[in-house]
């Protein structure tokens, strides 16, 4: 905020007169010139005609023709592009919607002729409380007046929008609750049509899902949050309605069986599912109440982001358990092997569905954080059953991790941590060089929250050393204890874990940064007002571990924000969603800006072998699929191996030294079975 202003300085106490000075008289001094006088506001933008020829009329009071104009940045002009004018009543000088999704004669009939207000009992509402301040005050300036010129012009624009999909005789719909604003309390039911969605699928099998299929039906979170932008000042009524079609083709979409696919991807899906029904039984209770974050679900969110660090999300992990940065998934990756050997569903797909389950069960409501970006899963992956490192981030002769991207390092040093996103993230989003300005994106502000958002829940099970590159001790040896991030892992029931993941966020931005030490920020301001810490927390309980993982994101020197701060968990559901899809990509400018050598340009995602049925990426939504009725009649799978592993499943909870753990580096029966998969030959 700016500073107040200085008070005035008091008047200087008077002197008695100074005889004549010696010195020769100064020349006459020049008269101060004026300041400039201050620039005019720039005008405000001139009001846009599009009620004048209006002829619709409520309860005989209130004339749409009446409603004050919008100014031109109150209305989008790429829907409404210089309509008509003010003077015109006739049609001839309309010129409406300039654009080829919507229906210009429709969208003129509606405005213009159609008392559409009145069709729902929610429009009906906002039209009696607005017609009663209409005749309380007899101005049209009022609030709940402008709601009903809004609300018609809004509710024109989403009717006369108009698909290359015709939509006509679509019959999903979908009705939300909503009190209208200024009204007591009173709540209505509105409803959503997919009639008025703009799709330009031809996919038969899609087709008809949109046109008829009311897929939202079991996810009633996902219309009724964005439907909750028609509540307000401006009812947003279009914003809310794409919201509601982008829900219902992003859940269509996800169908394998609304997607084109080979038939070896047909297999593979089935397979697939029940690789995920067993996934299920391994993290999930039957009753919620029950529920507790278990070391294999931690485990898989951690073999997630692991797998991610290499190339791509692709099973390599199983071949790279000799790094030292994989240690404690032996056993996590037997189990992932087993299962991609017993179902045929490859090992990447597995773990990239084991990673989404996993923050799930540990609560953090991962489909429900974001009102638009819901995590879907692409199954059918190419697997080459050996390791695919990536140039950026390994050491190519060994395999290692540089030693830049160590952990403690990572953790104490701002220049560290925007460097280690650089490389993962580099060949899909913007690094220094790739923007107008100096500064860069690498998505660290998502993959920041995502880091902070596996650990709140997790636990570190090995010590932690390594050098800190901290204020006041560069490069001093240090080590974080080990112990769970927050908590002592042991809490039980699915609400009562979502709220522990939320004040896990809480605790985890209070100790983020050294905000003792201010960084200058430059050109962005206050965007850059801290410093890492040393790589360790300072409010960590004794049974805690003190390892700050997120430290690093604090007075970043490249990065556009400068600082991401933690405790905005939607930002890790849209990291998900492209941590599981992108591989790693090295473009030749890429190679030549990072001294990268020629022969390891291009992609580093895998196609399929001759023992793979599908390498395709085929869409897959969990909850979707986990809400079939088929899914929930499907028996879990039985083999003595996995039996084994579903034995262990729920052993352990609240140690760091189950049967899912060890401080061993390495995994010297891995290889061999990983070689044994049916998928490797």
């Amino acid at each position: 905020p700016p500073s107040p202003p200085s008070p005035p300085s008091p008047p200087l106490p008077s002197s008695p007169s100074s005889p004549p000075s010696p010195l020769p008289p100064s020349p006459p001094s020049q008269p101060t010139p004026s300041p400039p006088p201050p620039s005019p506001p720039p005008p405000s933008p001139p009001p846009v005609a599009i009620y004048s020829a209006s002829l619709v009329t409520y309860d005989g009071t209130l004339h749409i023709r009446e409603c004050e104009e919008l100014p031109s940045d109150h209305v989008d002009m790429q829907i409404v592009r210089g309509v008509h004018e003010a003077h015109a009543n006739g049609e001839d000088e309309y010129r409406a919607i300039d654009n080829s999704n919507y229906d210009v004669a429709a969208f003129r009939d509606c405005l213009l002729q159609q008392p559409i207000m009145s069709e729902q009992d929610y429009t009906r509402r906002v039209v009696e409380i607005g017609v009663a301040e209409l005749q309380a005050t007899g101005s049209y300036s009022g609030a709940q007046v402008k709601l009903v010129c809004e609300s018609q012009l809004q509710i024109c624009r989403a009717h006369a929008m108009q698909s290359s999909l015709d939509m006509n005789d679509a019959t999903a719909a979908y009705t939300v609750s909503l009190a209208v604003p200024g009204d007591s309390g009173a709540r209505f039911d509105y409803s959503f049509s997919m009639k008025h969605c703009v799709f330009s699928d031809n996919f038969g099998p899609l087709v008809e899902c949109l046109r008829h299929e009311t897929v939202l039906g079991n996810f009633p979170r996902f219309y009724t949050d964005p439907t909750g932008k028609i509540n307000g000042r401006n009812p947003h009524y279009r914003g809310a309605f794409s919201s509601m079609c982008g829900a219902q083709h992003q859940l269509c979409s996800t169908i394998p069986e609304n997607q084109p696919h080979s038939d070896g991807c047909g297999e593979l899906v089935g397979n697939c599912r029940v690789a995920l029904k067993h996934m299920q039984a391994m993290m999930f209770r039957i009753d919620l109440d029950e529920q507790v974050c278990n070391n294999f679900a931690l485990k898989s969110v951690r073999g997630f982001f692991h797998d991610h660090m290499s190339a791509d999300i692709d099973g390599s992990i199983l071949f790279e358990l000799h790094q030292e940065y994989n240690v404690g998934l032996c056993q996590w990756s037997k189990y992932i092997n087993a299962l991609s050997d017993a179902t045929e569903c490859d090992p990447g797909s597995i773990i990239a569905m084991a990673g989404e389950l996993g923050l799930e069960a540990c609560g953090m409501d991962l489909w429900n954080v974001d009102t638009e970006a819901k995590p879907h899963v692409n199954i059918g992956r190419g697997y080459q059953c050996k390791p695919n490192y990536s140039p950026r981030f390994h050491n190519m002769t060994t395999g290692e991790r540089l030693p830049q991207f160590d952990d403690m390092h990572v953790a104490s040093s701002a220049n560290a941590t925007e460097s280690h996103w650089y490389a993962l993230n580099g060949h899909a989003f913007a690094e220094p060089g790739d923007r107008h300005d100096e500064f860069g994106d690498g998505e660290i502000e998502y993959s920041g929250e995502a880091t902070a958002s596996s650990h709140v829940i997790g636990r570190v099970t090995c010590p932690v050393t390594g050098k800190h590159d901290g204020p006041g001790n560069p490069h001093e040896p240090k080590s974080a204890r080990a112990g769970f991030f927050h908590g002592d892992g042991m809490t039980k029931g699915m609400a009562n874990l979502r709220r522990h993941f939320r004040d896990g966020l809480s605790k985890f931005a209070v100790a983020q940064c050294n905000d003792t030490v201010l960084y200058p920020g430059g050109e962005r301001g206050d965007l850059q007002p801290s410093a890492p810490t040393d790589g360790r927390r300072s409010n960590a309980a004794s049974n805690e571990t003190d390892l700050n993982a997120i430290g690093g994101l604090c007075g970043m020197p490249t990065h556009f924000l400068g600082s991401v701060r933690v405790g905005s968990p939607h930002r890790t559901a849209r990291w998900i969603i492209n941590a599981q899809r992108l591989a790693l990509h090295i473009s030749r400018d890429k190679a030549a800006r990072n001294d990268i050598p020629p022969e390891f340009v291009g992609s580093y995602r895998w196609s399929k072998t001759e023992h793979q049925l599908c390498d395709e990426h085929l869409k897959f939504f969990l909850p979707y699929e986990m809400n079939r009725l088929e899914f929930k009649a499907m028996a879990v799978p039985h083999t003595p191996v996995l039996d084994s592993f579903l034995d262990i499943a729920w052993q352990g909870i609240g140690t760091i030294d189950s049967e899912w753990d060890s401080c061993e580096v390495g995994c010297e029966s891995m290889l061999e079975e990983a070689l044994r998969n049916l998928m490797c030959g």
